[in-house]
């Protein structure tokens, strides 16, 4: 057993009462630990599917460290005899005959609405496989319900509110900006088209960082490598040192 904390004890009970749950809790609340206790109770194997090679890496290391052998199934890199198998959904998908599982965990599970997470998750299905979806955002821009994808109930074992109390998460301080005028500003896929929108939310960073945080450290989120250019711009304008960071950087 490992040791999980309250609301990570609650959320492994309450998913072993229903046959296809998905946990949904904030980021950093702790879902790989409920995940490697899943693991741990489990009777058979376990399969781990994740939508990228470094979140397959980091699952299989934070297994291990959890005391469960854990190997990586990706391209070029196959596991050897461990009970559990971190695997990237692309290799998977491109399988015939899939890594055998009694448990298969969706890490991410708001992408399993997706065709190639549709295929594989059925095809477990078929096998006998009980599938748990974990997620600390189950609502899709595209609105696609994840019942579809056959996930029958929805755990949610703690709030905001218990992480803040109990020091998990930091409680933040918000201000809201004036909202921008993004009239003629197109939606894509559910969301702003981030090039139409970057050079209208842009606004005064700078100057509000220093009034507001001016002993801290600041980390803008942009929604393209243009738009983050522009942030630090305002950045350095308002007297600070920025860096626009992106995957050339």
């Amino acid at each position: 057993m490992l040791k999980l904390r309250p609301y990570q004890s609650r959320a492994v009970h309450a998913l072993t009462e229903h046959a296809s749950p998905l946990l949904v809790a904030p980021t950093g609340s702790g879902k790989t630990a409920v995940a490697a206790q899943l693991a741990l109770d489990a009777n058979g194997p376990v399969v781990i599917l994740t939508h990228a090679i470094q979140i397959v890496r980091q699952t299989a290391e934070r297994f291990r460290a959890y005391g469960l052998p854990c190997g990586v199934l990706a391209a070029g890199v196959r596991p050897r005899n461990e009970i559990a198998i971190a695997a990237s959904i692309q290799t998977v998908a491109r399988m015939q005959a899939l890594p055998e599982a009694f448990l298969v965990i969706v890490d991410e599970a708001h992408r399993a609405a997706g065709a190639s997470y549709q295929s594989v998750i059925a095809r477990y299905r078929q096998m006998g496989a009980r599938v748990v979806g974990l997620t600390a955002t189950p609502c899709r821009l595209d609105g696609t319900g994840l019942s579809a994808v056959g996930f029958d109930s929805i755990v949610e074992p703690t709030s905001y509110e218990e992480l803040y109390e109990a020091g998990v998460l930091v409680r933040p301080d918000v201000w809201a900006p004036n909202v921008p005028n993004l009239k003629g500003v197109h939606v894509v896929g559910g969301d702003l088209s981030g090039s139409e929108a970057a050079d209208r939310i842009v606004g005064d960073f700078g100057k509000e960082f220093r009034e507001k945080c001016p002993d801290g450290i600041a980390i803008a989120f942009a929604c393209s490598i243009n738009h983050a250019r522009a942030l630090a711009g305002r950045f350095y304008d308002a007297g600070l040192d920025p860096l626009a960071l992106d995957g050339a950087v």
